[in-house]
């Protein structure tokens, strides 16, 4: 089965984006039919009958996503139209075209960090499976794969991490997906996670029976993370009356850049810190590789969700403490 056809393209854009074809950016009737004439070029590549009209369609659509993007970078399909160029090329690459490998790779880089950890699944994913078949012996391929599954739910990171286990790598790396499995398994089962925090207070959530708690990992460095926080706030203020409560496990290695944005921001829940930064304890025990990760934890102390993010996040809360 061939990789990089429209309907290739249309499931990227809904689901990494969750951007609708086909509707103008606001305000710009210039880039609404710019967009409208990128839509068809890139439906175009899909209904191609030879690799080299594939090709030619895919190039030209590409070609039609950076200009746009360039053109309207203010437009609300701007990082659809990204995403688009980023999906062409790789259709190019697998309809033959070997040119444009490298900038296909180079694309997927830089979009990534605008996607969410689904988007990035999606982009990123193909880009490793080519570069492990191009480099079998470069275990830093490996390492992105597996770290790539750490962002993912049970689903799609499990067989990454079983792959890894038949994968010609290192046995630390072998290791690593060992714990990430462990890791997809302790979900609906009790967490042990024991700690002093860093202003003195015991945190064990084995002791919190009765409450449902957001295990957070984080760093004041990461930007999503800092953005999440005024939800995290409104959600903790909301909702801790009822019994809900937020525990804080920092891969910050300065203490006192923790302790600063604690204060300034007012947090009021325990935060665990140690000096080894994201190579931190709870982190390599759970192979947390990305923040923020965000933990659900239930009235019975049962691991019940894991994810980058949260969203729903109030519904969720909710949703667990009438249980």
């Amino acid at each position: 089965m061939r990789a990089g056809t429209l309907a290739t393209c249309i499931v990227i854009l809904f689901l990494i984006c969750g951007l609708a074809c086909g509707q103008p950016a606001v305000g710009a009737s210039d880039a609404g039919t710019s967009w409208k004439q990128l839509q068809e070029a890139a439906g175009l590549s899909g209904r191609q009958q030879t690799d080299e009209q594939a090709v030619a369609a895919a190039l030209a659509a590409s070609e039609k996503a950076n200009a746009f993007y360039t053109q309207f970078p203010g437009s609300s399909n701007a990082l659809a139209a990204r995403i688009i160029e980023c999906t062409m090329l790789q259709t190019a690459y697998y309809h033959g075209d070997q040119q444009v490998f490298w900038k296909w790779v180079n694309l997927q880089a830089n979009l990534a960090p605008k996607l969410s950890a689904d988007g990035v699944y999606r982009i990123r994913l193909p880009v490793l499976r080519e570069l492990i078949k191009r480099y079998p012996q470069k275990e830093g391929f490996y390492e992105k794969l597996l770290s790539l599954a750490t962002m993912v739910p049970d689903d799609k990171a499990r067989p990454i991490a079983n792959e890894i286990l038949t994968d010609p790598v290192s046995d630390s790396l072998k290791e690593k997906a060992k714990a990430l499995l462990r890791r997809l398994d302790s979900v609906g089962k009790p967490l042990d996670l024991k700690f002093t925090a860093a202003d003195g207070r015991e945190v064990d959530i084995s002791q919190m029976k009765g409450k449902v708690v957001l295990i957070d990992f984080w760093a004041t460095w990461c930007v999503p993370c800092a953005e999440e926080i005024p939800l995290l706030k409104d959600t903790y203020e909301k909702f801790h009356s009822r019994g809900f409560e937020i525990v804080g496990v920092s891969s910050d290695k300065d203490e006192k850049a923790l302790r600063n944005f604690v204060h300034q921001h007012n947090l009021p829940w325990p935060e665990y810190f140690e000096r080894h930064g994201s190579k931190n304890m709870f982190n390599a025990r759970f192979v947390i590789d990305t923040v923020p990760t965000l933990w659900l934890v239930d009235k019975k102390g049962t691991l019940r969700e894991t994810s980058d993010a949260f969203p729903d996040l109030q519904a969720r809360v909710e949703k667990l403490l009438t249980e």
